[in-house]
């Protein structure tokens, strides 16, 4: 019974991470519309912010958000900010980046098991 269940757990593995493989990538293109949304009404309310995002230059890779958004959710400054929607709204944006973190590194330890499994 137990080499019968050890047999189900590889395919099985692999569906999930497939799953968590295409969840991911919904959520980095939800995250990043998300946080282009809130930080156009952040330096709509507050132009004085518009020199704390610049473009990240030619080349430079990043994931779902840029690096200057990260780094502004990352240090919580969006609950500095005066109203209250936007405290909100950039508290949202930044759940729905550490949720992408979380299911792309689920889904990549679930194909690493899946391999060690497999080769055992």
């Amino acid at each position: 019974m137990q080499s019968y269940l050890l047999a189900l757990m590889p395919p099985f593995l692999i569906a999930l991470g497939a799953i968590g493989v295409v969840v991911s990538v919904w959520l980095s293109i939800v995250t990043h519309d998300a946080a282009d949304e809130y930080f156009r009404k952040v330096v709509a309310r507050h132009p004085e912010l518009e020199k704390s995002f610049p473009e990240p230059g030619f080349g430079v890779q990043y994931g779902p958000i840029r690096p200057s958004y990260m780094e502004f959710l990352k240090k919580k400054r969006h609950l500095l900010l005066p109203e209250v929607e936007l405290q909100r709204e950039g508290s949202r944006v930044l759940a729905h980046l550490y949720s992408h973190a979380i299911t792309f590194t689920v889904s990549i330890l679930l194909f690493i098991l899946q391999y060690f499994l497999r080769s055992a």
